[in-house]
């Protein structure tokens, strides 16, 4: 079959039109002095003199032999290469996080989360009296402020707030090089009836994450002790190594309504391709309907019933879809491995965060031949901007290790009130795709009032990512298999929306094998981006829908040019994406729409900096126009450089050119601040790291000459690893409906996505 002939898959080789990026000098301005020498001096030695008092009226019950200080920078050194590395090394200093920091005016700016002994701080003040080298000088010009940590307002803000529905706390240490003095401290504080023990403890990369119980009579006590009690009220709202408390209570679950099951199971007559399941486990007494679904790996405690409902019914939507309602003959489109993380504890506790995160880093890797994996569980309190859960951290490096992609239900808080309504942990997983829920109301889609709202995280804020059908149980029920091969289930909820989208990935995948996950999430992101309503508020309504034909992912429309540029970049390197255009366009006005994702290690220690790399995407419409400025007058003309007579006037007039043509402004669908400041908190607050991110534009046709865009690709911390990323562009057209095959014709080393033989149009 010529899938050229036939269709208009997207271009998958566009690599072949990318070209070398020239060199660019890049100039890196001194900053205006904020103090004198003199005043930066007297400045560190009122803060290390304050830190010391501090330190001596803190109960050292709330200390370990190292203590973890804050130093803060103001909003004009956000950026990494302003740390005062210098200073840090000299005393003798240890940096384990970042945070974001506000100053006295309500300026966003940063702060280093440094660990070391009293004496070393003490020691910072010397150096600064000192001042020998200009590096020096210039550190302490940066910092803004000292103070000695604790968790008092993130103990507060999640306990407060949320104590109604607490059960179980997740907590966050720094860096902590000896676990055992954490744990001999925390146990003299709390006075638990079982010793906390190593066992208790996980770490990911710099940070420490314990979880206690609480029981519901504790509940009311929450508020006033500020943050736990068991026997009697004590206090860790002081502790000085804690870093962030969230709540960690598993999500509800729910008796689903039945209805007789009136459907007949026909064995599938070929291979099926495997999505993975993250839930409660699979009741394989629902008969042959699940003879598709295999567990791979649970958890020791023995299942509960309502457990394995939810993993039964989620597994039936990964399997079947939305099962019909009159009845009748079903096939399995995909088979399904299973992995049961719930309950992970044997009495009433549903969920073990340690248990959860132990059998995912074992499971995950060894099948890494499953790329797309669904989980519609997981802890209950809402995401916290200062707190990076750990199955958070471990999806995300495990999706960035394995090239998995997870698929995740945001939650059913939509209706409750203030910050508990924000999308639920793990759904702010940078690396992986959040999904919420929609209802059929009046023959018009709408999204549930029940599904938890974004926005989403530092590294992926444009969250939740896609809609699904989850469905009301009173008028427009998700039907599934239930665990009785006698009944159905009626069920709702973003749980039930995620495996309707992991299942039309899956089956993408299985349909288009030349893409990989990274490709996979570019391709998903853009066909939302084509068809965004700017309108439209993605942190409740999602981007958008997908449809149920999966050849949508990467079949361009009849007007519409479609092509992947994917590779590798070296952190701090460009590279040159030329659009191809074909010999002319029927319209005087044309569409481009880009997507550019990219996979990124991430830092748990780090929630304000979150994402280790990114990707700058930047559209140059005509490569031969240029600025041209004039020093002495301030003046900037452009000019094509193509007009020889014209450049030289400029340049015998005193003008320069500059080192890259005139770049179109940013069009990024749905950022919330204007992207014309150069400073980096504003540029934070935009989508500079996000992970996956959209450009949306018309630009004449008469505007283009041998149009590219151009990649960046960026690192935290000025390393040079090789960033992966995916970028597809399309072009569109009004009404030109051969644009498609004129551009092919035009550049006949283009290749089409190449769809499987066997693919069996699941």
């Amino acid at each position: 079959m010529d899938n050229r002939k036939q269709h208009r898959y997207m271009i998958q080789n566009g690599d072949v039109l990318r070209r070398i990026a020239p060199d660019i000098v890049r100039g890196f301005g001194t900053k205006e002095l904020l103090r004198s020498l003199e005043d930066s001096q007297d400045f560190i030695n009122q803060e290390v003199s304050r830190l010391e008092s501090d330190y001596k009226k803190t109960s050292q019950e709330n200390m370990l032999d190292e203590v973890f200080v804050a130093v803060d920078y103001p909003k004009t050194y956000v950026a990494k290469s302003y740390q005062i590395a210098s200073l840090y090394r000299e005393s003798g200093l240890t940096v384990v996080g970042t945070a974001e920091w506000q100053d006295p005016n309500n300026e966003v700016g940063r702060c280093d989360i440094v660990r070391g002994t009293i004496e070393a701080f003490k020691t910072v003040a010397s150096i600064a009296q000192d001042a020998v080298t200009n590096k020096i000088k210039n550190e302490i010009d940066r910092v803004w402020g000292i103070e000695l940590l604790s968790p008092i307002d993130s103990v507060d803000s999640t306990i407060r707030q949320l104590s109604d529905i607490a059960e179980v706390v997740e907590l966050s240490f720094f860096d902590v090089p000896d676990i055992q003095e954490l744990l001999m401290r925390l146990n003299e504080i709390l006075q638990l009836e079982i010793p906390l023990s190593k066992d208790d403890v996980i770490r990911v990369d710099g940070v420490l994450y314990l979880y206690l119980k609480t029981t519901n009579s504790n509940i009311a006590a929450l508020r006033d002790a500020n943050f736990i009690q068991k026997a009697s009220v004590q206090r860790l709202n002081q502790f000085n190594p804690l870093r962030s408390a969230a709540v960690a209570t598993a999500r509800d679950m729910y008796s689903a309504k039945q209805r007789r099951n009136n459907l007949i199971y026909t064995a599938p007559s070929r291979p099926l391709p495997v999505v993975g399941l993250i839930d409660g486990g699979v009741d394989f007494r629902a008969g042959d309907f699940l003879e598709r679904v295999h567990e791979a790996y649970s958890v020791e405690a023995l299942p509960s019933n309502l457990a394995l409902e939810h993993g039964t019914s989620v597994a039936s939507v990964l399997m079947y879809g939305e099962l019909p309602s009159r009845g009748g003959q079903v096939t399995p489109d995909l088979a399904v491995e299973s992995i049961r993380v719930l309950p992970s504890q044997t009495d009433d506790l549903m969920l073990s965060l340690i248990d959860v995160d132990n059998i995912l880093k074992e499971a995950i890797p060894e099948l890494s031949q499953i790329k797309i994996w669904n989980i519609s569980v997981g802890p209950r309190g809402p995401v916290m901007d200062d707190h990076i859960g750990s199955l958070t951290a471990i999806l995300d490096k495990l999706a960035f290790q394995y090239n998995v992609l997870f698929v995740i239900a945001m939650g059913n808080t939509g209706q409750e009130q203030g910050i508990a309504r924000r999308m639920q942990t793990p759904a702010d997983a940078v690396n992986n795709l959040a999904v919420t829920a929609f209802t059929n109301l009046f023959g018009d889609h709408q999204t549930a009032a029940y599904s938890s709202i974004g926005p989403g995280r530092e590294g992926g804020k444009m969250k939740p990512d896609i809609s699904g059908h989850g469905g009301s149980e009173n008028n427009d029920p998700i039907l599934t298999l239930s665990t009785s091969e006698w009944f159905l289930n009626e069920q709702q909820g973003t749980s039930f929306a995620a495996p309707l989208v992991a299942r039309l990935l899956t089956m993408a995948l299985w349909r288009f094998p030349e893409l990989n996950v990274l490709d996979l999430r570019a391709a998903v992101t853009q066909y939302l981006a084509l068809n965004f309503d700017r309108g439209r508020d993605i942190y409740f309504d999602s981007k958008g829908e997908l449809s149920s034909d999966v050849e949508r992912l990467i079949e361009a429309a009849p007007n519409e040019f479609r092509i992947k540029y994917s590779g590798e970049l070296t952190a701090g390197a460009d590279v040159l994406m030329n659009v191809p255009i074909p010999e002319y366009f029927q319209d005087k006005t044309i569409e481009l729409t880009w997507t550019t994702a990219v996979k990124t290690d991430v830092d748990p220690s780090r929630p304000d900096a979150y994402t280790k790399f990114g990707i700058e995407d930047t559209l140059y419409p005509d490569a031969d126009k240029y600025e041209f400025y004039n020093k002495e007058t301030n003046k900037v003309q452009r000019q094509r450089t193509d007009d020889e007579e014209a450049v030289q006037v400029l340049l015998e007039n005193g003008f320069t050119q500059r080192q890259q043509p005139v770049a179109h402004d940013k069009a990024y669908l749905t950022t919330p601040n204007p992207l014309d400041s150069k400073d980096e908190a504003s540029r934070r607050r935009q989508l500079k790291w996000d992970t996956v991110k959209s450009q949306k534009l018309n630009v004449r046709v008469n505007s283009l000459n041998r149009p590219f865009i151009k990649l960046h690709a960026l690192s935290r911390d000025a390393s040079h690893e090789r960033v992966s990323y995916s970028v597809i562009l399309s072009i569109r057209g009004k009404n030109d409906l051969g644009l498609y095959q004129r551009t092919l014709s035009r550049f006949p080393q283009l290749i089409p996505t190449i769809e499987r033989v066997d693919s069996g149009r699941v």
